[in-house]
């Protein structure tokens, strides 16, 4: 979508702002980049300033969160607006190395951190092994490439090489369901950074490699693990571009555990989980995808002493690292500044543990934890869910 596009179209609505400055009460950023806010932004967009709009540091600075547009009067989806900015700058060369490095990559082998089909099995193998070496985990597994099951599960490359414990947790959940799942040993990256640089072309390629997987296992729907973006494509963006062969339901952790409840096909002991616990809504899943209540289902009876942060739900505080921030470098002083909100917001919880259900949110508030003196363990949902189980 050209710039020209997003300004014009039904979707973004922006020719339609009125100046109401509602957007600008709600961006988080606006404290540490004063010369840009959303509402001048779209202006000086319409007037073709792009130029303006690029020194001034917000574009890459923005997370994509949304929230600064969620109630708009006139309409305006500024994340679409902020997308073919960048996307302009991307067909300019003028993207962020550190993502155009990742796009590459992800293009060239699969995904985004050159992991290789050998050693993703590899891995599965030695997670399996720990698993049932466990007591009681005999019958864990992590089954691969099986033909025909119900859900194709996708996770992300922070699994593999630095954060294997998620997947691990996700799989003894599965497992404690009696989940019909396999995993792929050729599809094993959720994440879409074309996304983040508006490269719709290359966001296509990437999102399409997962459904064509899917159909290729027969699978009957989509598990995406605990990342927002990844999510976000698959269910809504991915279901525009391939009309005739996304035919398959795609579902978040949250929503997928959540279920597993109501159907009494898991018990959880909230006493396992007895500190205070907070949870910090990722903004792709809940303010762009509604997943707001399955995530506070699983908590409720995952852990014992649950709060809210406020506010939450669609009106959270984004963590500071959504839109690609997280993946640049140069951003690092800035998303660790700018996140001073959210550590505020959790401070004020007197939570000891803060969960959250999406990887970048996870790193994010792991950084916020040193840069800001945060007293809180971060756990993902699924590891709160895997530590509550009963047989």
């Amino acid at each position: 979508m050209s710039v020209t596009d997003a300004l014009a179209s039904g979707e973004t609505r922006a020719h339609l702002c009125i100046g109401c400055g509602a957007c600008t009460s709600r961006c988080f950023l606006l404290e540490h980049l004063e010369t840009m806010t959303p509402r001048r932004l779209v202006r000086l967009a319409g007037l073709s300033e792009e130029g303006v709009i690029r020194d001034t540091g917000f574009l890459w600075a923005c997370t994509l969160c949304a929230r600064c547009t969620d109630d708009c009067p006139a309409g305006v989806r500024m994340e679409l607006v902020t997308q073919a900015l960048r996307g302009r700058m991307t067909a300019d060369g003028q993207a962020p190395a550190d993502l155009l490095e990742g796009i590459r990559v992800s293009l060239e082998i699969g995904n985004n951190s050159r992991i290789s089909r050998q050693d993703f099995v590899e891995t599965v193998e030695w997670l399996v092994e720990e698993m049932q070496a466990e007591p009681g985990g005999e019958n864990a597994d992590m089954p691969l490439d099986r033909q025909g099951a119900h859900i194709l599960f996708i996770p992300n490359p922070r699994e593999i090489l630095s954060l294997p414990m998620l997947l691990t947790a996700t799989a003894q959940v599965l497992c404690a369901a009696g989940e019909d799942w396999t995993l792929s040993s050729r599809t094993y990256d959720i994440t879409n950074w074309a996304y983040f640089t508006g490269d719709r072309d290359a966001e296509r390629t990437i999102a399409g490699r997962i459904i064509d997987e899917a159909a290729r296992l027969g699978a009957g729907a989509i598990l995406s693990t605990e990342c927002g973006h990844g999510f976000k494509i698959l269910r809504h963006d991915a279901r525009d571009w391939f009309p005739d062969t996304h035919r398959f339901e795609v579902l978040s952790l949250a929503e997928t555990f959540s279920g597993y409840l109501g159907a009494g096909r898991i018990r959880l002991d909230a006493s396992r989980n007895p500190d205070p616990v907070t949870y910090h809504d990722p903004c792709n899943l809940a303010r762009k995808s509604g997943v707001i209540e399955p995530p506070r289902t699983v908590l409720r009876a995952a852990a014992a002493d649950f709060r809210e942060m406020e506010p939450h739900g669609r009106h959270n505080w984004c963590c500071g690292a959504g839109g690609g921030v997280g993946q640049i470098g140069a951003q690092t002083p800035l998303r660790l500044r700018a996140g001073r909100r959210k550590a505020e917001q959790i401070r004020a919880t007197g939570a000891r543990i803060l969960v959250t259900s999406c990887q970048s949110c996870y790193q994010q508030i792991t950084d916020l934890r040193k840069e800001h003196g945060l007293d809180i363990e971060i756990k993902s949902l699924a590891e709160m869910t895997a530590h509550a189980l009963v047989a």
